[in-house]
């Protein structure tokens, strides 16, 4: 049997002094107190609360096993309703407690079990239990038969209801000593009894192969226990009952004379009832001093503009409560008139746009719409704040009607190019003027044109040139020469030409200089043909101090290549030229930049 464990209210133990004086106060509510369920003649010796509720089965009062089921006292009306092939023995000296108990069972069939059952009846044991999950507990050791063969004995357990079983329990889980026990073991199988249950079984089933030698097995004790985490007592103290739960915590509930109509300032413990409450709702005005609920129409919010003084305010279509400096809390319109508020009409309003008011509030415009909206207004002329345009792909004037591109700049002003860019000035060869020795030969270059054909030492003046208005006044320039062969080169290796150009140059007011030699040797590969086109940089000429109006004049001369062997034939001189820097369409004056 399972250690007792006696819990006594502490209420019961007022006016008692003394250990002998509590015993007997222990002893009375014992007497005193019966089983939940059980017959009113049925006394119970001691009152266990414990985290399970059991009711045990053998000596002192409850029931025990016996060939005809659970007999003694028969507290609890178990009926057996099958069973075979099963001998049950003298009873034995309980080896735990000395009680009664200790039976031998032993079989001679294949498969033989004892199925006990309780049923509806007079003491209701079933209807408490449904929901429940319970416990078929027993106390069993193997005795087994000298020279017997045990390995495929299986004895074991299971508890369940008309609804269902729960899992065997397996006593020795197929382990069979070889000699007697003399402990006694625990084998425990759980079920949870269906809620629609109306018969609780227990079984036991002994198995064992055919032809093999008889196994006695003592059991010791049968338990059937309640598994509930609701085991406890409640009694009535006063007007109120007072419960214990399985934690030995002392509860008090409520009862129904602790319900009334008047609410009291600070009780938690008491609530009041129905028929306060329905009264309260009932009443015109439950709540003095709230707004009620009948000022409110359809669209209508709660404010106030002035302390303790809320009212109702009305919000009608396209406006927005709230509050504007110096004002009180309204209902703002939406739109663009003074003080209202603006919302968006655009539905593909996007990142980046600008934007713009219609009648009815903002839309956006991407910088392409911006655009087109500036342009397609009758007056398109306006300021750009003397800012610069960028990223400009191009300026058109021919969309409609073509017309010309007009560009003021004003008095004295011209169109500046932020980045310079290159002309030529150019030195005609053709209306250059000859020497009278070392004269380049005037012959046929093409079919229908001529050119100067140029020996080593040849040379020509060329005609002067006025430094254009449009150059970046004092930049250096990079002079040049353009020829080509006259025969194919096929020598098998490269040729060489070489030029020397001489200048000269004065501003306005000032004395002729000159400027150089400016020196380059061109190489002509093999297998260049006839009156191939070659273009040779002479070097850069410094201009620093030369102005606009200036004059430059020129003389060009072959020379004797340095770099290899010499271009055997004559050569075509068709141009001298310099490459000048731009800055500006023209000078902003006549005579100055």
């Amino acid at each position: 049997m399972a250690e007792t464990i006696v819990l006594v209210p502490k209420r019961k133990l007022s006016g008692f002094a003394g250990s002998a004086d509590i015993a007997a106060v222990v002893n009375h509510v014992a007497q005193s107190v019966a089983i939940p369920g059980a017959p009113s003649t049925t006394s119970v010796p001691f009152w266990t609360v414990t985290d399970t509720l059991k009711i045990p089965f053998g000596d002192g009062g409850a029931d025990y096993l016996s060939n005809n089921g659970f007999e003694d006292n028969n507290i609890l009306p178990w009926v057996k309703i099958a069973g075979s092939g099963i001998t049950m023995g003298a009873n034995g000296a309980h080896p735990r407690s000395g009680l009664l108990a200790g039976r031998a069972i032993t079989g001679t069939g294949s498969t033989v079990s004892f199925l006990y059952r309780n049923t509806v009846d007079d003491i209701g044991l079933v209807t408490p239990l449904r929901g429940a999950e319970v416990a078929f507990t027993v106390w069993a050791r193997f005795d087994p038969l000298a020279g017997g063969n045990y390995t495929d004995n299986r004895n074991r357990i299971r508890v369940g209801d008309n609804v269902g079983f729960g899992d065997w329990r397996n006593l020795f889980d197929g382990t069979v000593p070889d000699t007697p026990e003399s402990v006694y073991r625990k084998f425990t199988a759980t079920h949870t009894i269906d809620s629609s249950a109306t018969e609780v079984y227990m079984e036991y089933e002994y198995y064992k192969a055919g032809g093999r030698r008889i196994l006695q097995v003592n059991i010791d004790d049968l338990e059937f226990t309640v598994l509930t985490t609701n085991a406890g007592i409640l009694n009535m103290a006063g007007s109120h009952l007072v419960g214990f739960d399985d934690n030995a915590v002392e509860r008090t509930y409520i009862h129904t004379d602790d319900v009334d109509d008047v609410p009291v300032d600070g009780v938690t413990e008491f609530p009041i009832s129905s028929n306060w409450a329905f009264d309260h709702v009932a009443a015109p005005d439950p709540h003095v001093g709230y707004v009620l609920e009948s000022l409110f129409d359809a669209q209508t919010v709660l404010h106030a503009t002035s302390d303790d003084t809320p009212v109702a305010l009305a919000v009608t279509e396209q406006t927005l409560v709230g509050r504007q400096t110096s004002g009180n809390i309204a209902a703002i319109p939406i739109g663009i008139t003074d003080d209202d508020i603006v919302e968006i009409d655009d539905a593909d309003v996007a990142d980046d746009d600008y934007a713009k008011f219609t009648t009815a509030g903002l839309e956006g415009r991407s910088y392409a719409e911006v655009l087109s909206d500036l342009s397609g207004q009758a007056d398109a002329t306006f300021d750009w704040n003397n800012q610069t345009l960028t990223d400009l792909a191009g300026l058109v004037t021919d969309t409609g009607t073509p017309r010309d591109l007009p560009i003021d700049c004003g008095a004295q002003k011209t169109v500046i190019l932020s980045r310079v860019v290159f002309d030529d000035m150019q030195f005609p060869v053709s209306s250059g003027r000859v020497p009278a020795a070392n004269a380049p030969t005037f012959e046929t270059f093409t079919a229908n044109t001529r050119s100067y054909a140029f020996d080593v030492d040849d040379f020509i003046f060329l005609q002067a040139n006025e430094m254009p208005h449009w150059w970046n006044q004092g930049s250096d320039g990079e002079s040049h020469v353009h020829f080509a062969i006259k025969t194919a080169q096929s020598t098998g290796s490269d040729r060489f030409a070489k030029f020397t150009l001489h200048l000269a140059v004065a501003d306005v007011n000032e004395i002729w200089s000159e400027l150089g030699p400016f020196t380059a040797e061109a190489t002509i590969p093999t297998g260049s043909g006839a009156l191939l086109h070659f273009r040779l940089d002479l070097g850069s000429v410094t201009l620093t101090n030369v102005l606009i109006n200036a004059q430059l004049t020129a003389r060009i001369t072959r020379i004797a290549a340095t770099g290899g062997t010499e271009y055997a034939d004559d050569v075509y001189i068709t141009q001298v030229g310099m490459h000048l820097q731009k800055d500006t369409m023209g000078s902003r004056q006549e005579k100055l930049k």
